[in-house]
């Protein structure tokens, strides 16, 4: 995409224009599965600001109840972000949305990030997790407890492309979305 305009599904905002989604029907999956994605390039060399943000969501399909982890602007040094927003709030839709940062210096040196978002349905958790360059895969915090409503039938899968503020557009290149079962070894 070659100008992502202003528009953010934060909080009461809701006012998101670059976000695309399909839906995946996971049945009675019970097993965990990951849906990764791929990030080509980094803000196409430019510095980001003003909340300049794209990665990948899970979610109920509309802009109050989602999990994205986004490569996002950091005031200018790049950064992964976590993103939990439910019935426009935080946790339980209590409070504001949750969001934390996680620095890495490599990230706008890249050649692409894959984001990876380890569902598992037993749990009713998401493990948001990130390589660099096809690197060791590195979790990004602890496993994030979501409400059953979103993964237990269908669950929307999308990419998202946020700005605010007086960045202007900005160009971002994403490469592919996958979504697999994991596989899991018995032992004893």
């Amino acid at each position: 995409m070659d100008s992502v305009p202003p528009g953010d599904a934060l909080g009461a905002l809701n006012n998101q224009e670059y976000a695309f989604q399909f839906g995946v029907n996971v049945g009675s999956e019970i097993g965990p599965y990951t849906i990764n994605g791929r990030i080509q390039g980094h803000f196409a060399n430019q510095t980001p600001v003003d909340f300049q943000s794209y990665g990948f969501f899970i979610g109920t399909g509309d802009q109050d109840n989602y999990l994205k982890v986004t490569l996002a602007s950091n005031g200018g040094a790049g950064g992964l972000e976590v993103v939990y927003e439910e019935n426009g709030g935080g946790f339980g839709g209590v409070g504001a949305p949750v969001a934390t940062m996680y620095s890495d210096p490599a990230l706008l040196t890249s050649t692409f990030i894959d984001v990876f978002l380890t569902i598992d349905p037993a749990a009713n958790t998401v493990q948001p997790k990130y390589s660099i360059n096809g690197g060791t895969e590195q979790n990004l915090g602890g496993p994030i407890a979501i409400p059953a409503s979103w993964i237990n039938s269908v669950v929307s899968v999308g990419i998202i492309s946020t700005s605010r503020g007086s960045g202007g557009t900005y160009p971002k290149t994403y490469d592919f979305i996958t979504i697999e079962r994991e596989t899991i070894t018995a032992t004893g």
